[in-house]
C-alpha cells in the first residue's frame, strides 16, 4: 500500500431506512480535510446507477434476494418490507424476524460495498475506513447498539453510530453554510432551536433540539414526537389512499383483481413522478399508465383521473390536518413557544408535497395555523433541506469531518456590507463578532490613524484574526518588527509565508538576509525572494538582485527586464502550457476557440490576453477562465459563460480547490481548480492583478 493511499480516510454513512436505504462515502486526507470538492460525495449505487435501494427482502425457501431484485415477483416467495418499524416491537416474534432481516440486509450492503470498492468506484482501495450508522433519536440504546453490531458483523470497519437528527443537521449546515453565513442567522456559540421533520415512508418523526455550533458544539434534544399513537403520517398512507382512488375508477366487479395487479410501489412511483409535482405546480394529473394498460386489456374505458389541487385537498384534507397537529404537539412537548423555533430541517421522500412548505411557512391557514413567527418572517432562509431529501441523513454522516470545522457567522454578512458601503459602524459590528477580515481591517485602520497609541490594540486584533487570516499574521509580524520583537516578527512572517502570501515570503527572505529573529542564511534568503517573485511580488526583485550581486557578482540576473506580467508569468511557468495553465500568446488557438464558444458574439482579439486556465477534465478547453486586460471570462462544468469587468476584481484567494475572486459589489466568484495548479495560479494571478492595477 502506498503512503499516499494510507493517508486517506474514507467515511461511509449508512442510512438504513424504512422504505429505502442510502450509503454515501467521502474521502479525507490525514488532517481531516476533504479530498476534492468540499460537497462532493460518492454513492453506493444499485440497479445500474441508482443512489438508493429499496429496503426490501424476498425469501424463497433458503434463497434470499434484496433491493431491486427483491421487488421482482417470484413464485412461492415471501416479500418483507418496512421491517425496520418492527425492530422495537413488543411482539418478540415480530422483533426477532425484523432483526434477522436487518442483519441479512446489512450483509447485502457490505457485499455491494466491497465489490464497488474493489473496482475503484469509491476512491482508493488502500484508504482507512470509518463507518457511521444512523438510527432514530427515539430508539433505545439496545436497538442503537444492535444497528452498530449489524454493520460490524456484516464486515464494515470502525463502526460508530449517529442519531438521525444530528446527521440531518450536519448535512444541512454543510450544504447551506454559505447561505447561513451570508444572512447571519447562525452564530457560533449561540443556541438555536431547530425542528427536524423526517417524513419517511412509514412515519413522520419530529425532533426538536437546542443546537449550538462552534468549539462548544452541543445538540440537546428537547422533544421527540410522536411518543406513541395512531398518527403516523407516512408516505405509505398517501400511497394507499391514492390506490383506493385509482381502483375506484374501475367497475366494481373488477376492483378486487385490479387492486392486486396495481402494487403500492407502482402507486408510489406515480405519486413521486406525476402527482406530487403536478400539485406543487398547480397542474392536473389525468392519466396513470399502469391503470390505463390494465383497462386496455380488460377492454374498459376509464374516466380521466383529473387529480388537481382542489380534488387532492378534498381527498386528503383530514390527512394533511394530521401534519399540522403533529408539528403543534411536538412544539408543545418541547416546552417552547411556536415563535421560539429558529429553523426547520425537512428530510425524507414524503417531504416533497407542496403543502409541507405552505403549512410550515404559514402561507395558508386552510390546514391550521402554527404561528411560528420566525419561520414566517423568512421561510426561504429558515426552512432548510438538501436537493434530495432522502439522502440527507447519509450525507450528514459522510460530512461528519467537514461539519465540525465550519464556523458560522463570524460577522461575514456584516463584513460584506462594509465592503459595499464603507460604513465604519458596520465594520465595528463585524469586529464585535470577531470576523477575521474585519478585525484585520480595523487593526490596519488603527495603525494608520494613530500608530503610537493604537499599536497594542491593533496587535490584539491581529493576534485573533491571524488564526484564520494569513494577511493578519503578516500585519502582526510588521507590528512586532516596529516594536523590535524580532523573534516574534520572524515567526509571524514565516506562518504567513506557509500560506503562500507573497509579501510574507519576501519578508522571511529579508529576515534571513539581515539576521532578523533568525541566523543569517543568504541561500535561504535567495530562495524566498525567488519564490516571492514567482508568486507575483515584484518588490522582491530588488532584494533578489542586490543579494545575488553581493554573493554571485559575475552571474547574470534571471529577473532583469521582466516587467511585463506575461513575461513574468513565463519566467515562472516556462514558455509553454503547464498542467492546463497558459499565459499570453502560449494559449493553443484550438483551446481558445473551444472556450469562447460559451460566449457567443464575443471577440477577444482586441483585448490583451493575460492568462487562461483549462479546467476541463480531459483538457478539452471548454471549462475554466480567461483573463484579459478588460474582462474575466468564466465557465464551469454544466454552467453558463459569465463575463466580469476586471476593474471589479478586488482580490482573490484559493480555498480548498476553489479560486475565489472578490468583486467590488460584495459578490464572490467561485471557480474550481486542480490541486496541482494552486501555486502556479497564485503567482500568475498576483502578477496579473498587479499589472491591471498599474495599467
Amino acid at each position: 500500500m502506498s503512503d499516499k493511499m494510507a493517508n486517506y480516510i474514507r467515511i461511509t454513512g449508512i442510512d438504513f431506512g424504512t422504505s429505502t436505504s442510502v450509503v454515501k462515502t467521502k474521502m479525507y486526507d490525514s488532517k481531516g480535510r476533504p479530498v476534492g470538492q468540499e460537497l462532493f460525495t460518492q454513492s453506493l449505487t444499485f440497479n445500474n446507477g441508482a443512489s438508493m435501494v429499496p429496503t426490501v427482502v424476498r425469501r424463497n425457501g433458503e434463497k434470499y434476494a434484496f433491493g431491486y431484485e427483491a421487488e421482482v415477483p417470484a413464485k412461492d416467495s415471501e416479500v418483507f418490507r418496512s421491517f425496520k418499524l418492527d425492530l422495537q416491537n413488543e411482539d418478540l416474534e415480530k422483533a426477532g424476524q425484523a432483526k434477522e432481516l436487518t442483519q441479512l440486509f446489512f450483509r447485502y450492503l457490505h457485499n455491494e460495498f466491497e465489490h464497488q470498492l474493489s473496482t475503484g468506484c469509491l476512491g482508493d482501495v488502500g484508504s482507512d475506513n470509518k463507518t457511521i450508522v444512523s438510527y432514530p433519536v427515539k430508539w433505545n440504546d439496545s436497538t442503537r447498539d444492535f444497528m452498530i453490531s449489524c454493520a460490524v458483523e456484516a464486515g464494515f470497519e470502525n463502526v460508530t453510530g449517529m442519531d438521525e437528527a444530528e446527521a440531518a443537521i450536519r448535512a444541512v449546515t454543510v450544504q447551506c453554510s454559505e447561505m447561513l453565513n451570508n444572512n447571519g442567522l447562525i452564530c457560533d456559540g449561540v443556541p438555536n432551536n431547530i425542528m427536524l421533520i423526517d417524513m419517511g415512508a412509514g412515519t413522520t418523526d419530529i425532533v426538536i433540539c437546542k443546537y449550538t455550533s462552534g468549539e462548544n458544539f452541543s445538540n440537546e434534544i428537547l422533544s421527540t414526537w410522536p411518543k406513541s399513537g395512531d398518527i403516523l403520517f407516512g408516505g405509505r398512507e398517501f400511497d394507499e389512499l391514492l390506490k383506493e382512488y385509482v381502483v375506484s375508477k374501475f367497475p366494481e366487479n373488477y376492483r378486487s383483481s385490479v387492486s392486486k395487479k396495481i402494487t403500492i410501489d407502482k402507486i408510489k412511483t406515480w405519486k413521486e413522478n406525476n402527482v406530487s409535482p403536478a400539485m406543487r405546480n398547480g397542474g392536473c394529473v389525468s392519466e396513470f399508465s399502469e391503470a390505463d394498460n390494465i383497462a386496455y386489456f380488460l377492454d374498459i374505458t376509464l374516466d380521466d383521473f383529473n387529480i388537481n389541487k382542489e380534488l387532492f385537498e378534498n381527498m386528503f384534507h383530514q390527512k394533511i390536518m394530521q401534519f399540522t397537529k403533529l408539528v403543534g404537539e411536538a412544539i408543545l412537548d418541547s416546552g417552547l413557544e411556536p415563535g421560539d423555533i429558529d429553523f426547520i430541517i425537512i428530510t425524507g421522500g414524503n417531504s416533497r408535497w407542496y403543502f409541507v412548505d405552505d403549512i410550515l411557512s404559514c402561507r395558508t391557514d386552510r390546514f391550521g395555523d402554527l404561528n411560528m413567527s420566525k419561520i414566517k418572517s423568512d421561510p426561504t432562509g429558515r426552512i432548510l433541506k438538501v436537493a434530495l431529501p432522502q439522502e440527507t441523513v447519509a450525507l450528514g454522516m459522510a460530512y461528519s469531518k467537514i461539519s465540525g470545522a465550519i464556523e458560522f457567522n463570524k460577522g461575514e454578512h456584516l463584513w460584506k456590507q462594509y465592503l459595499q458601503t464603507g460604513d465604519r459602524n458596520i465594520l465595528q459590528q463585524a469586529v464585535a463578532l470577531e470576523n477575521p477580515e474585519a478585525m484585520n481591517e480595523w487593526g490596519v485602520t488603527l495603525i494608520k490613524e494613530n500608530p503610537s497609541e493604537k499599536m497594542d490594540e491593533a496587535i490584539e486584533l491581529f493576534k485573533k484574526s491571524s488564526q484564520k487570516l494569513s494577511q493578519a499574521s503578516y500585519n502582526l509580524g510588521c507590528c512586532y518588527l516596529r516594536k523590535e520583537m524580532l523573534n516574534e516578527a520572524f515567526n509571524e512572517f514565516e506562518k504567513a509565508a506557509e500560506d503562500l502570501l507573497p509579501q510574507a515570503i519576501n519578508n522571511v527572505g529579508v529576515c534571513y538576509m539581515e539576521g532578523i529573529g533568525v541566523s543569517v542564511d543568504y541561500n535561504k534568503a535567495l530562495e524566498c525572494f525567488a519564490k516571492a517573485i514567482e508568486f507575483g511580488y515584484m518588490d522582491a526583485r530588488k532584494n533578489y538582485s542586490e543579494l545575488r550581486k553581493k554573493i554571485h557578482p559575475d552571474d547574470p540576473d534571471p529577473y532583469d527586464d521582466k516587467g511585463d506580467v506575461v513575461d513574468a508569468a513565463k519566467q515562472a511557468l516556462g514558455s509553454n502550457t503547464v498542467v492546463g495553465f497558459c499565459v499570453g500568446n502560449t494559449i493553443p488557438q484550438s483551446k481558445l476557440a473551444t472556450f469562447m464558444t460559451s460566449f457567443t458574439g464575443t471577440n477577444v482579439l482586441n483585448e490583451t490576453i493575460i492568462c487562461y486556465l483549462d479546467d476541463t477534465f480531459f483538457g478539452g478547453g471548454k471549462d475554466g477562465f480567461l483573463m484579459t486586460d478588460k474582462k474575466l471570462y468564466a465557465h464551469e462544468l454544466l454552467g453558463i459563460g459569465r463575463v466580469f469587468d476586471v476593474s471589479t476584481i478586488e482580490g482573490f484567494s484559493i480555498v480548498n480547490n476553489e479560486i475565489r475572486f472578490s468583486l467590488d459589489n460584495g459578490q464572490v466568484l467561485k471557480l474550481s481548480c486542480s490541486n496541482s495548479k494552486k501555486s502556479i495560479i497564485v503567482g500568475v494571478l498576483n502578477n496579473a492583478l498587479e499589472y491591471l492595477k498599474n495599467h
